[in-house]
């Protein structure tokens, strides 16, 4: 439920958003988009995948976790 909130709102404010996106937008609504989205990521990987370690996890594991796992590993 709270997802489709999230879509709706975004898609209302779709051109404020692109404006404070865009190459000429505000960095830090950039760093604060980036830092939420790793918080989200961070407390719903657990209800996924269970408790694990990203950086130690086997790389035989699911497909959509190991996709996870490469794009967090390039990231760190």
């Amino acid at each position: 439920m709270a997802f489709n909130h999230t879509l709706a709102f975004c898609n209302e404010n779709k051109h404020a958003l692109s404006n404070l996106l865009s190459s000429n937008g505000d960095m830090q609504f950039y760093q604060m988009i980036v830092e939420v989205a790793n918080n989200e990521f961070d407390a719903r990987v657990p209800y996924l995948f269970g408790d694990i370690n990203i950086k130690e996890a086997n790389v035989k594991s699911p497909l959509p976790f190991s996709f996870i796992k490469t794009l967090y590993q390039y990231n760190c």
